[in-house]
């Protein structure tokens, strides 16, 4: 029964927030990508934040926000639109239940906002707030499973008083505190770590966690991608979370894994081992294996190790001192350890994520790029550490971080109380309190990023930007956000996307390389336009002077193709090598570039490659080619007859670099297709998609069509249906 009912009748607007600033971790620490090459990074989105509502296509703001306290305590708010209000929260630790409906497709986030003058300045990073719900669905529920301690002692997050709720929709909501001490139990959602299980270990990867329960099961948590979020049943004494994929030590001693094994990551050896990592395991007389995309890596026989450092090639030798190793000869048949033994001086008692915790207390980090110290300020004495992050000898956490590259390592963000573990993973940490809780932190991992509307011919992804061309020839682009580093520096704020070329264009090309990467269009009169996420590209003088009817941005070139004929490819930075053009003076229909190679179909039907030749065979003979997509590792072409030719670099060019021969797509007929780094998708003469490739982003299920037109990008693709509305999936 509801007994207490506030009217708000003015709503007000949400803040700006900040934009997020992740990017992939520092690719120059020595870690496990040389056996594992995650071929998805840079990657990752982040959670958006909420913009003014004037931002928010098809959101208006709307007054009438009701304010509830129900008769179990419970505190509900309802309404619709974008709207912001007050919510006093009293001492105790509370989760949030967040509903929306007929949303119309609109960005779903809910945000609650401490106090900006609390003298708590551990409160959620000085006001800004934690995101307690983030979704693209049109209808959906969120359960916030991230706990909001308030009370007046020094271990809370926040004081008691007056919070600040903002919410970003078009549809109607609700959003419910829920004090746990007045709750009633309810189940808890598949996947989500409840706050009522107690963990004896966890492990961060990039965008998911799992732990090892006190029942010495796996619970995992975050982004579900390729079931690295799905552990196996048995029992556990240890878990390691990676990129793609997760390993365990059973009770019996036997390494799982399970996720992504596309390269070999989730090949684990046989044997009885006494711990074991996302890529390694340590055996009881102090030797070791490493496992991946090399196959089995045995330690030689001189080196002995009693503990390796969970997510990184490095371990404590029985002598203490720190050693890490790469593979000296990765892409020979028989590839070796190389060791470094100086790195770090000193006697070790922990090994966490770039930084090492010495047996008196000290601790040392490598590849700590400026503005991170190499080491904590003060004079704490740490137990363990992990990304910048430690635990101290008096149980609590210390972070010392810039939290660039969207790290959760900033020291205003750790949370108070008494802790005895922590890990930190690509955008967000975990740590276990005394009694086993676990509390997470950072900006965790968004979804897909929602597409810009209107009537669409086409649509080109990136990472994790994508764009379209309207029927009205306009350029439309959504999903830019700032990952380069951020500086310690308080009150920072990250730049702004730099916006589009003017004008209006016939076709667009996405680089999907990086989340800064270049993008160019062709515009009705004929000239080409490039930008990045600082803007567009200043005196760019691609196709200067002729008339482009075609543009393809690859890995490393643009290539641009001429109405005149002829195709001519520049570097797509300055400091790329130079490229090689099409010498064909045909003139091409359509044209697509990879890394190595690029290929045009021209006007007559044939197609005609250039550039690696001493990587790739020759080129499918005949004619009747309609549509084209190359790759780093697969070109793909559409005949006339709807077949779809697929190929791949010579055998030996794919084992020099120690990589799988790319899956073939099913059988049918096709009207044109789309080829990421490691998967692809096709369009069906029914308008149904069909994808392959590797993991679940290539394995996925595309929503039903029918489709005009398909783009993959490197974490999602999106289609533009006969309607001309874009739908994406991941």
């Amino acid at each position: 029964m509801e007994v207490a009912t506030t009217v708000v009748p003015d709503a007000s607007t949400p803040d700006d927030g900040e934009p997020d600033s992740s990017t992939a971790p520092d690719e120059t620490e020595p870690d496990e990508t040389e056996l594992e090459p995650d071929e998805t990074e840079p990657d990752s989105s982040t959670a958006a934040e909420i913009e003014d509502p004037e931002k928010q296509d098809g959101a208006e703001v709307e007054s009438g926000v009701q304010v509830t306290t129900t008769e179990d305590d419970r505190i509900r708010i309802t309404g619709t639109g974008n709207a912001s209000t007050n919510v006093e929260l009293g001492e105790g630790e509370w989760t949030a239940l967040s509903t929306v409906t007929d949303n119309r497709g609109a960005w779903f986030s809910v945000r609650l906002l401490g106090s900006p003058d609390s003298a708590t300045t551990l409160c959620w990073n000085h006001g800004r707030g934690v995101l307690l719900a983030d979704t693209g669905a049109a209808e959906t529920q969120i359960d916030s499973t991230l706990a909001i301690v308030i009370d007046n002692s020094s271990d809370a997050w926040c004081e008691p008083g007056s919070f600040t709720v903002t919410v970003s929709a078009a549809g109607s909501w609700t959003v419910t505190f829920i004090n746990k001490a007045d709750a009633t139990p309810q189940p808890e959602p598949i996947g989500i770590a409840s706050s009522d299980i107690r963990f004896t270990q966890i492990s961060v990867g990039r965008d998911h966690t799992c732990g090892v329960t006190t029942a010495k099961t796996v619970q995992c948590w975050g982004r579900t991608t390729f079931g690295k979020a799905t552990p196996p049943a048995g029992e556990f004494e240890h878990v390691s979370a990676g990129d793609s994929h997760t390993c365990g030590l059973t009770v019996e001693g036997t390494v799982e894994c399970w996720g992504d094994g596309y390269y070999g990551q989730t090949a684990a050896p046989e044997g009885t081992f006494v711990q074991a990592t996302r890529s390694c395991a340590l055996r009881p007389d102090g030797s070791f294996v490493c496992w991946g995309r090399n196959g089995l890596v045995e330690s030689p026989p001189e080196i002995r190790l009693k503990r390796l450092a969970d997510g990184m090639w490095c371990g404590i030798a029985t002598d203490s001192s720190l050693l890490c190793w790469h593979l000296a000869d990765r892409y020979s048949d028989t590839p070796t350890m190389a060791f470094t033994g100086d790195l770090l001086s000193g006697s070790f008692l922990h090994i966490g994520n770039r930084c090492g915790t010495r047996t008196d207390g000290s601790v040392s980090c490598w590849n700590a790029s400026p503005p991170d110290s190499a080491s904590p300020p003060g004079d704490d004495t740490f137990t363990s550490t992990s990304d910048l992050c430690g635990i101290t000898t008096d149980e609590e956490i210390r972070c010392w971080g810039s939290g660039q590259y969207g790290r959760a390592n900033q020291p205003e963000e750790a949370p108070k109380g008494r802790y005895i573990q922590v890990s930190g993973g690509s955008f967000h940490a975990c740590a276990l309190t005394t009694d086993g809780r676990a509390r997470c932190w950072g900006e965790g991992y968004a979804a897909t990023p929602p597409p810009a509307d209107g009537e669409f011919v086409s649509v080109s992804v990136g990472n994790p930007h994508a764009c379209g061309i309207t029927v009205d020839r306009e350029l439309k682009c959504w999903g830019y956000e700032f990952r380069g580093p951020a500086p310690a520096v308080e009150g920072w704020r990250a730049p702004a996307f730099g916006g589009l070329p003017p004008g209006e264009f016939t076709q667009v090309s996405v680089g999907a390389w990086s989340w800064d990467d270049l993008s160019c269009a062709v515009r009705v009169d004929g000239s080409v336009a490039c930008w990045d996420y600082d803007g567009p590209e200043e005196d760019s003088v691609r196709g200067e002077g002729r008339n482009a009817i075609g543009v393809s941005v690859g890995t490393q070139r643009v290539c641009v193709s001429f109405a005149d004929g002829g195709a001519e490819c520049t570097p797509k930075r300055a400091h790329d090598d130079a490229v090689e053009s099409s010498t064909a003076p045909d003139r091409f229909a359509d044209i697509s570039t990879g890394q190595s190679r690029s290929c045009g179909v021209r006007i007559d039907g044939a197609l005609s490659c250039w550039g690696g030749e001493e990587l790739w065979p020759a080129d499918p003979e005949g004619s009747g080619f309609v549509q084209v997509s190359a790759s780093i590792q697969q070109i793909c072409a559409v005949r006339t007859d709807h077949s779809l030719h697929c190929w791949h670099p010579r055998l030996q060019a794919l084992a020099d670099v120690r990589s799988l021969v790319p899956e073939s797509p099913p059988g049918g007929a096709y009207e044109m297709s789309s080829l990421g780094i490691t998967y692809g998708c096709a369009v069906r003469v029914d308008g149904e998609i069909a994808c392959w490739g590797a993991g679940a982003l290539g394995r996925a299920d595309p929503p039903p069509g029918p489709f005009a037109y398909v783009s993959v990008g490197r974490d999602y693709a999106c289609g533009v249906d006969r309607n001309g509305r874009i739908k994406c999936w991941a």
